[in-house]
């Protein structure tokens, strides 16, 4: 629970983080991973943030990460905005752009991820974003997270709305019994949800008093 001492993983220690949750996600049969992206899915649909919003982020999975084109189908369904992510080649930046449709506005991008088509972006102002969908490898009851280490949500986050919710996609397995290491431009979710549970990470974050100034340089910088 949040009011426990945890241990604290240190800042070199990332490589082996990353590898040691890849790992256990990788270990989700496919079964498992399917009824636990749909049970993901479902939850964050009846989640009143999710519910309020006009104009939704979203990434596009990959490989065995929870699956979200289902999610996605569903906000279309409901006339939802929906913003995935277009990586900039060339530089580390992350443009938010909007799609209406799966399969004639993306195409495999060089990483392998389905990103929307060049020729027809249609990037949005990151302000008017109401709920960020963040992917990640691990994530902790504060809301840090380990992705693949390129920084793009981080430099991406710190323009967001601050009435905007981040919300973290993740399976259970993915969550760290300890503090990841972070830096000071790290960006926190506010929210973490899994298959079983929706984690509060202010709650985590608010009896941590020796590091709420980093964590408000990190919400609000």
């Amino acid at each position: 629970m949040a009011g426990k001492n945890y241990p604290i993983f240190l800042g070199d220690q990332k490589s082996e983080i990353r590898m040691l949750f890849r790992q256990r996600r990788q270990s989700l049969d496919a079964r498992y991973r399917k009824e636990a992206s749909h049970a993901i899915a479902e939850r964050l649909i009846a989640w009143e943030p999710v519910g309020r919003a006009r104009r939704i982020m979203t990434y596009l999975s990959f490989n065995d990460e929870v699956e979200t084109f289902a999610l996605v189908r569903r906000f279309f369904a409901e006339s939802r905005s929906v913003v995935v992510p277009y990586i900039h080649q060339g530089t580390h930046n992350l443009i938010p752009a909007e799609i209406a449709d799966l399969e004639h506005d993306l195409k495999l991008g060089p990483m392998g991820i389905l990103e929307p088509r060049a020729e027809h972006l249609r990037a949005v102002d990151p302000r008017s974003i109401d709920v960020h969908i963040v992917p990640g490898i691990a994530f902790d009851l504060t809301g840090f997270r380990i992705g693949f280490g390129k920084g793009y949500y981080d430099r991406f986050l710190v323009l967001r709305s601050p009435h905007s919710v981040i919300v973290g996609a993740a399976f259970d397995i993915q969550i760290a019994d300890g503090t990841l290491p972070h830096d000071m431009w790290d960006i926190p979710m506010d929210y973490v949800m899994t298959e079983s549970r929706l984690l509060d990470c202010s709650i985590a974050r608010a009896q941590m008093p020796g590091q709420l100034g980093l964590f408000q340089h990190a919400r609000f910088g």
